[in-house]
């Protein structure tokens, strides 16, 4: 699948995504306005988060449609690098696709579940770190104080929330 193709679907996704969110999620799940609230209520983030979610998957469906014409009408030379890019070894396409964004949303995605996983089991200070580190490695971090920093927030939220604001945390 290439690049054009990949970026349909995801702009066609996250429009999509956000239609039904303004149209469907949003008026059967969020409570709505009530007599006491003026000009903000609970469904006025997502509905702001719903139309930026449209209008970005617009411009990507838009972008990826304009880019492949432009390339279609462009030199030719793009059949010869995808088979190029085809004789590859199996080494060399995993080493492809750990350096590529790709293999950092699915990690980025993993975190998310294993966080969620997690959570309830060991406490939010040894998920938080875990969780935290791991996207450091994912996303190819290489400096020691990202991971100093991360650990630090993770304990400096933990402090906020349980000592400060006096929410339970786990």
């Amino acid at each position: 699948m290439n690049k054009y193709t990949k970026d349909k679907i995801t702009g066609l996704g996250t429009l999509l995504f956000g239609l039904a969110m303004l149209w469907y999620i949003i008026p059967n799940w969020v409570v709505m306005k009530t007599a006491n609230l003026n000009h903000t209520s609970p469904d006025t983030f997502p509905r702001f988060a719903s139309w930026v979610l449209v209008l970005l998957g617009a411009f990507l469906l838009g972008q990826a449609f304009y880019n492949e014409r432009l390339q279609k009408h462009g030199d030719g030379n793009g059949q010869e690098a995808a088979t190029k890019k085809d004789e590859r070894s199996f080494g060399d396409k995993f080493k492809a696709f750990i350096s590529s964004d790709t293999y950092c949303v699915l990690m980025t995605a993993f975190t998310i579940l294993l966080f969620d996983f997690l959570l309830t089991r060991i406490g939010y200070i040894k998920t938080g770190c875990i969780c935290s580190v791991l996207l450091l490695v994912a996303f190819r971090s290489k400096k020691w104080y990202h991971y100093v920093i991360v650990i630090a927030f993770t304990f400096f939220l933990y402090y906020l929330f349980s000592k400060v604001l006096l929410v339970k945390m786990p």
